[in-house]
């Protein structure tokens, strides 16, 4: 491996940016691997690993920091009713929020999207926390699907809800833990704000 030892490396000429290109995407830095790959289906970058499995994917020892505010998430807001939408695609948002009150109980089916499923995106040993929110309903979510199977809940306080919280806004929250390929863990929990 050829090495080139800089102090800086900078454009003097004009305030536009440099661009560093290197056969295989990897820049190394101080034996640090950082790779950039913007073609195929979107830019990534990979911190320790040369085969970025998100836009962001660090593989690598000792956590991440962000010190930086304000940290946002992605909302997606459905104007409909939670019991008239069958699928929750993460890759759209892990937050739904609906804005018509619901009219009768539903199963949501929990998915990467319509081309992927969430057994294809996630790998052994991690977790995601999906949230739903239903405007003030007649209606309630006791399961989910993950790809189209059901699962047993571990619900919080031992029980699954046996009714809507009468008014306001309720809130479903699945910690889905992926323990083998199509074998999950689901711990659960029903809140309602009102």
């Amino acid at each position: 491996m050829s090495s080139l030892q800089v102090n800086e490396i900078g454009n003097t000429t004009s305030n536009s940016s440099i661009a560093l290109q290197t056969a295989d995407g990897d820049i190394s830095i101080n034996n640090a691997r950082l790779y950039v790959e913007s073609s195929g289906s979107g830019s990534k970058v990979g911190l320790g690993t040369s085969t970025p499995q998100s836009a962001f994917h660090v593989a690598t020892a000792g956590g991440i920091r962000l010190v930086s505010a304000p940290i946002l998430e992605k909302v997606n807001i459905v104007n409909g009713r939670a019991n008239s939408t069958s699928n929750i695609d993460v890759l759209t948002s892990n937050v739904w929020y609906f804005d018509t009150d619901s009219n009768g109980n539903w199963t949501h089916n929990i998915r990467g999207d319509a081309s992927n499923s969430l057994d294809s995106i996630m790998n052994v040993g991690e977790s995601i926390v999906v949230t739903v929110i239903s405007n003030e309903s007649s209606g309630y979510s006791a399961n989910i699907n993950i790809d189209g199977a059901g699962q047993t809940e571990y619900w919080q306080g031992g029980s699954a809800p046996t009714e809507d919280g009468g008014g306001g806004f309720d809130v479903y929250t699945w910690n889905i833990i992926k323990l083998g390929a199509g074998n999950w863990r689901v711990l659960a929990s029903f809140q309602n704000f009102a």
